[in-house]
C-alpha cells in the first residue's frame, strides 16, 4: 500500500495521564478517568467528569483546551527539535465546532485564541511558516490530513504537525449537554460523557524521516469522509449510515486494493445508543474489510469525550500500541465523527 506520511513523533495529555506512552498503556489497562467534577449540571449536582485533575479546578473551558495544548505540543515538539532545523514545517491544528456557541471566560474568538496561542507555544521549539485551522470537532481529520499529505507531497512542507484540543470541562459546555439531555448522570446512561484532551503527531514523508534520522512509528495510508443525515437532534435513522460507510470504503480502499484486511477498529463511539446503531451498521456492511481479531477500541467510553483531539489521539494510541508490542493488528482503521453528521476514517498501519 502507498504510504501518504509516517508518523514519527506524538503528544498526548488525556484525563488518564500527560504523556503519549502512559495514556496509551493506561487505556490499554481499560483505565476509567470518570469522576464527580467542581461543575455543576442544571439541577445543581456535581456532575460526572473525565478531566485531568493536576490541572487547576477553576481553569475552564478554552483557556483549559490551551493548557492540555501546550502540554502535549511540548511532548511532540522534543525529539523534532533538531530533527527540524532548516525545515518548513506547519500546524494544523483540529479544534470543536461547539466553541462559536457557548460563552467562554476567555473572550471572543475561542478558535482563534487556541490556535494563535499554541502556534506561539509551537513556534518556540520549531521552525513554523504557517497554521491552519479544522473546526469540525471529531470529524476534523478529514480535512486536516489532506491538508497534510498535501504539503508533504507538493514540498511545500518538510514536516506537519497535525493535533487538537477538546476541553468539555467548563459550565457552560456542561449546561449545553443538560439543556440537550445528552448529560451523563446516574439515571441517564444513553449520553454523552464530558471529557478533554489534546493529541499531536508530526508527519513526515518516509525519506525525508530517513534523512533526518527519525524512526517512523506509524504508516498513514489514505483518509475518507462522509455525512451523515441522523444527528442528536433529528429523529433520522442512525442505521442508514451511509456517511460512515463511504469514509471507510474510502479510507480502505488502498487496503481492499493489495488484497488486505483490517483487524482493528478505533472508534469515538461512547454510550449514546444512536452512534452505536451507526457503528452496528458499518460493521456489517464492510465485513469484507475486516479479519480475526476485529478489536474494537472506544477510548471514550475510559476517558471521556474528546472532541477535536480524538483522531490525532487515535493515531497516537496507534503509534504507541505498534512500538509497545501490544496493537491488536497491523492494520487499523480510525472512525469518528461529529454531532453535526461529517464523518471521517483513516487507514493506520504498523511502521
Amino acid at each position: 500500500m502507498k504510504t501518504e506520511a509516517v508518523v514519527v513523533a506524538t503528544g498526548a495529555t488525556t484525563p488518564l495521564a500527560a504523556g503519549a506512552t502512559a495514556t496509551a498503556f493506561l487505556n490499554r489497562a481499560a483505565m476509567a478517568a470518570m469522576r464527580t467534577s467542581p461543575i455543576l449540571d442544571g439541577e445543581g449536582q456535581p456532575a460526572t467528569l473525565c478531566f485531568l485533575p493536576t490541572l487547576p479546578p477553576h481553569s475552564v473551558g478554552v483557556a483549559r483546551a490551551i493548557a492540555l495544548g501546550e502540554t502535549a505540543l511540548a511532548e511532540v515538539i522534543a525529539p523534532l527539535a533538531r530533527a527540524t532545523t532548516g525545515a518548513r514545517v506547519e500546524l494544523v491544528l483540529c479544534v470543536d465546532g461547539f466553541l462559536s456557541e457557548i460563552d467562554d471566560p476567555i473572550g471572543p474568538q475561542p478558535a482563534a485564541q487556541i490556535a494563535t496561542a499554541l502556534s506561539r507555544a509551537a513556534s518556540k521549539g520549531l521552525p513554523l511558516e504557517d497554521i491552519a485551522t479544522v473546526a469540525l470537532g471529531e470529524a476534523s481529520l478529514a480535512r486536516a490530513l489532506p491538508r497534510a499529505f498535501d504539503a508533504l507531497a507538493s514540498g511545500r512542507a518538510d514536516t506537519v504537525v497535525v493535533g487538537g484540543v477538546h476541553s468539555d470541562y467548563s459550565p457552560a459546555r456542561i449546561l449545553q449537554l443538560d439543556g440537550a439531555r445528552r448529560l451523563f448522570t446516574d439515571d441517564r446512561i444513553d449520553a454523552v460523557i464530558p471529557g478533554e484532551g489534546a493529541a499531536f503527531v508530526a508527519l513526515m514523508r518516509e525519506d525525508t524521516a530517513r534523512a533526518r534520522r527519525l524512526t517512523p512509528l506509524l504508516r498513514v495510508h489514505a483518509v475518507g469522509e462522509g455525512r451523515e443525515r441522523a444527528r442528536p437532534d433529528n429523529d433520522h435513522s442512525a442505521f442508514e449510515a451511509q456517511g460512515l460507510t463511504v469514509a471507510v470504503r474510502q479510507a480502505a480502499e488502498p487496503m481492499q486494493q493489495a488484497g488486505l484486511t483490517a483487524g482493528w477498529m478505533l472508534t469515538d463511539v461512547a454510550f449514546e445508543r444512536w452512534r452505536f446503531y451507526e457503528l452496528s451498521a458499518v460493521g456489517a456492511r464492510t465485513q469484507n474489510l475486516w479479519c480475526e481479531p476485529q478489536y474494537a477500541d472506544a477510548p471514550a467510553q475510559r476517558m471521556g469525550a474528546q472532541g477535536a483531539a480524538t483522531g490525532p489521539l487515535h493515531m497516537v494510541l496507534a503509534a504507541a500500541a505498534h512500538r509497545g508490542g501490544f496493537a491488536p493488528h497491523t492494520r487499523c482503521l480510525s472512525l469518528c465523527g461529529n454531532d453535526e453528521g461529517q464523518r471521517a476514517a483513516v487507514l493506520m498501519s504498523a511502521p
